[in-house]
């Protein structure tokens, strides 16, 4: 995480807190799995939960919870993919690139 720019540890910050948001209030997960690693010439952020899942092709019109996701990982210059089926959970990868060592 410290090779990763402050704003982009804040976008990072605000994507997890929404994934747990979501995972609590629609999800309904008991629990949830966090983890930032480097792979690479990145940090890949993956968020999993139990929850109850979601068909990500159909259109969400209430809240704006994962477009905001989608547009803080944009505003970093990130991938975002979100993997979910009804009843099996859901898991949100992030793929932030890392600056060049100097």
């Amino acid at each position: 995480a410290e090779r990763l720019a402050t704003t982009v540890r804040t976008d990072a910050l605000q994507i997890i807190r929404e994934a747990l948001s979501n995972s609590v209030r629609h999800g309904q997960a008991r629990s949830v799995r966090i983890a930032l690693q480097p792979s690479g010439s990145a940090a890949r952020l993956e968020i999993e939960d139990d929850g109850t899942g979601f068909d990500p092709k159909v259109l969400r019109t209430q809240g704006h919870g994962l477009a905001n996701m989608a547009e803080r990982a944009r505003a970093s210059e990130a991938r975002f993919s979100i993997d979910a089926a009804p009843g099996k959970g859901t898991r949100i990868v992030v793929t932030f690139p890392l600056p060049e060592a100097s």
